[in-house]
């Protein structure tokens, strides 16, 4: 799961009074093969030619601050979907991102190692407003995505 990128995208975005994110450096992809008018596109900011690479910086280790929920299926019919939750914390506002992903059985007790993204969702809330209803969506989501995996298996199955 690329959380690290996903969280720099949307914080580089936010206007802050912190520096959260410090640096975003931009790596050269590829060559440009055909001279002056790829540098013309260069210069002009097409993307597609950059890998982005990504320097955060927080008070402690981004796993610090991660919540990863696993459900490992004993059915070889299901899937395996994992849940991610990180937290940035802010001056003003606490961040929060949320990541599902499912992973298809590859094998005996092995599965996909890349997975499909199926959620992928931030959140700021103050620091003065309960977690609660939060907690409940994300839950909820989360539920409602282990449901329609075991429907489709009995689908399947059926």
């Amino acid at each position: 799961m690329d959380s690290k990128g996903f969280i720099v995208r949307v914080l580089t975005k936010e206007e802050r009074s912190d520096q959260f994110v410090t640096t975003i450096r931009r790596n050269k992809q590829k060559a440009l093969p055909f001279g002056l008018a790829y540098q013309i596109v260069d210069f002009l900011g097409d993307d597609d030619d950059y890998a982005n690479a990504y320097d955060l910086e927080i008070n402690c280790s981004l796993e610090n601050t991660q919540l990863i929920v696993e459900s490992i299926p004993l059915n070889r019919c299901l899937k395996k979907f994992s849940l991610l939750i990180s937290c940035a914390p802010s001056l003003e506002y606490c961040y929060l991102f949320e990541m599902a992903h499912q992973y298809s059985l590859k094998g005996f007790g092995e599965f996909d190692h890349t997975g499909k993204e199926v959620v992928r969702r931030w959140y700021r809330v103050s620091w003065n407003d309960g977690a609660s209803g939060l907690i409940d969506k994300i839950s909820s989501s989360y539920i409602s995505l282990l449901r329609s995996n075991i429907d489709d298996a009995i689908g399947k199955i059926g």
